[in-house]
């Protein structure tokens, strides 16, 4: 079962390689997010290809809940190609066992993909619920990441230049007086 050792360098290591060089991986995803959000279980699984290379990840982090139940949450993931429902059924099916041993309540992926109707429609159609577009009426809670994304070099600009680009008055349109 590919759940990650994470006791184990270099399956940690293996692991860490594959979402670093993805070009679906996003910084939620890597191992060192982990560190980040210190008061959650970190969960590493991933589905190899023919050839026994890792083709897609999975980063969960598990959190407690008042009730004695556990959150898991995959921010921005699975590491998969675009659209690639069967292998987020793959990664799915690698960690249900060890989610539900862990008691876990709830599996929340959140896979960094444009809006696609026929896609989400797949979603659907795989089993899965999907939260997202056109769900004002669920309030607050209908989406965990925002909706829009800015994704900005930070080797090509000056610290200034880069501070400058994120004022309000140049996200947002607001006027400063």
């Amino acid at each position: 079962m590919p759940i990650v050792n994470q006791n184990d360098a270099t399956a940690v290591s293996r692991y860490t390689e594959f979402i670093r060089q993805s070009p679906n991986a996003q910084i939620t995803q890597d191992t060192g997010w982990a560190h980040v959000k210190n008061n959650w279980e970190p969960l590493y699984a991933y589905v190899e290809n023919e050839q026994g290379a890792i083709a897609g990840a999975l980063s969960i982090l598990i959190s407690d809940t008042p009730s004695g139940y556990k959150f898991a949450y995959a921010s921005k993931g699975p590491v998969v190609p675009y659209g690639d429902v069967a292998m987020l059924n793959a990664l799915v099916a690698e960690v249900k066992a060890t989610l539900i041993e862990k008691n876990v309540y709830l599996l929340r992926l959140d896979p960094e993909w444009r809006y696609d109707e026929a896609l989400v429609q797949s979603i659907l159609d795989a089993g899965y619920k999907v939260r997202g577009r056109n769900l004002a009426h669920l309030g607050m809670h209908a989406t965990i990441q925002p909706r829009l994304n800015m994704v900005i070099d930070l080797t090509k600009h000056p610290e200034a230049e880069t501070l400058f680009d994120m004022a309000p008055s140049k996200v947002f349109g607001g006027v400063i007086i």
